[in-house]
Formats: structure tokens, C-alpha cells, sequence
């Protein structure tokens, strides 16, 4: 039994890891669905159709990602290429989810420079949702993504375990009402001897209101109203994204 126990209302489902566990959260929670694009699917887009590939998740799905570059591809200036030309065409109501953070490599920072770099290339719509999933950086990152003036949003796992001094601080940094969570199911398990699953976001939630000094209600309050704001396809519920 989760240590932390929460009331999930709802979240965002791209791939379906831990079905058994899914299936009990099904008549509880309202799960928004998403569009995810490979490193591969992201090379071998072609920019001209990728428009229309937006009119379709729009009308099919209620987010678009997480959307990933393969930073060790010979293609990866083609990828930033593609992901520039949809961050700039996607609908404003459909949030993009970017894949910061890989946990079978290394690359972390380098990640985050090439994601900031698409940022600062593209047509900025301050209204346009983008998710940083699996967030970990310096404030100095925080702030960087801040000033792009994207509508950006940084959602923390349980990886946040594994977090260094500099990485803890930019957790802080982290502007209020630009905070999410996410299980990120399976990975990143925290606290517990098996799998990660949504029944125990609890646990990372905890660690967050730990991390900035905050009650653990106030964590859940923010992310909740966060998830609504970043994720429309939420604004049917009226029920806490996580609540005690």
C-alpha cells in the first residue's frame, strides 16, 4: 500500500506499461490520451504533411508526445528541424510533451540545450502548452526555458531520487504554476520493491513538497490546477488531478 496515498482524478496516458494497474484507475480517473513520435518516426516525418498530421492528432488525441530526438543520430539536425515545425503548427489547445531526460543515457544536459535551442528557434505562442516530462536541471535551465516565453511546464518523477545538489535547487526554482508530476510508470520506482505505478505518485509528490518546503496538500493543489491549464482535454473534471 502506497505510503502517500492519493485520489487521482486523471493523467495522461501514452504507453500503456502497467495495464493491470491502469485498469483499476480506469473508472476512477479521466486519462487524457496522447500522440507519441520515436526518434525514428521524428527523422523520417516529412515537414510538408506534418500540418495535417496535427489536424488529426488534434481531433483523435488530447496531446501530442512525448516527442523524443535520438541526440547520438546522424539525423538529429532533420529532428530538430521536424520538432521546430510542429511545436510551431501544433494547435494551442493540444500540449506537446518533450522528453527531457533519457534515463538509459547520459546526455541529460546536452537534451535540455537541444530542446532549448527548438525553443528559442520557433514562432513563440505564449499560449501553447509545452511539457518538459521528466524534468531535471539547474535553475539556471529553469530560468533559461522561463525566459523563452513558452507556456512551458515541468513535470518531476521519481527520478528526482537521484538528483544532485544543483538539480535539488532547480526543483525549488520552479515557478509555482509551471510544476506537474508524473509516475512515469515503470521506471524511476520510489520507495517501493517493485515498479512504478500512478497508485504510488504519492511518493513523489511527498518528496517534491520535501524538496520546496511546502505541505504535501499545497503540492497537490498546484498540480492539479497546473494539470487542467496544461492539458485541456483535464477540463472536464472538476475532481483534484491528485488529491489526499
Amino acid at each position: 500500500m502506497p505510503r502517500f496515498p492519493i485520489t487521482l482524478a486523471g493523467g495522461v496516458v501514452s504507453t500503456l506499461d502497467t495495464p493491470e494497474d491502469f485498469l483499476a484507475f480506469r473508472e476512477e480517473a479521466i486519462w487524457v490520451p496522447t500522440f507519441e513520435i520515436t526518434p525514428e518516426e521524428l527523422s523520417n516525418l516529412d515537414p510538408d504533411t506534418i500540418p495535417s498530421l496535427l489536424e488529426r492528432c488534434r481531433r483523435r488525441y488530447s496531446a501530442i508526445g512525448p516527442v523524443e530526438m535520438d541526440l547520438a543520430s546522424e539525423l538529429l539536425p532533420r529532428q530538430m528541424w521536424n520538432l521546430t515545425t510542429i511545436l510551431d503548427n501544433a494547435p494551442s489547445s493540444v500540449p506537446v510533451l518533450l522528453r527531457s531526460y533519457d534515463p538509459h543515457s547520459r546526455s541529460h544536459p546536452m537534451a535540455i540545450r537541444r530542446l532549448l535551442d527548438v525553443a528559442r528557434s520557433m514562432c513563440v505562442d505564449p499560449h501553447k502548452p509545452i511539457v518538459l516530462q521528466g524534468f531535471r536541471g539547474s535553475p539556471a535551465t529553469v530560468e533559461e526555458w522561463v525566459q523563452t516565453g513558452c507556456n512551458v511546464f515541468f513535470s518531476i518523477n521519481g527520478s528526482v531520487t537521484s538528483f544532485g545538489p544543483t538539480e535539488i535547487e532547480g526543483i525549488r526554482r520552479i515557478p509555482t504554476n509551471r510544476l506537474l508530476v508524473e509516475s512515469s510508470s515503470p521506471d524511476f520506482p520510489v520507495n517501493i520493491p517493485h515498479p512504478m505505478t500512478p497508485r504510488f505518485l504519492g511518493e513523489v509528490i511527498h518528496l517534491i513538497s520535501q524538496v520546496r518546503g511546502l505541505p504535501h496538500e499545497e503540492v497537490c493543489r498546484a498540480t492539479f490546477i497546473n494539470g487542467l491549464s496544461a492539458f485541456q482535454g483535464l477540463m472536464s473534471s472538476l475532481r483534484p488531478y491528485a488529491r489526499p
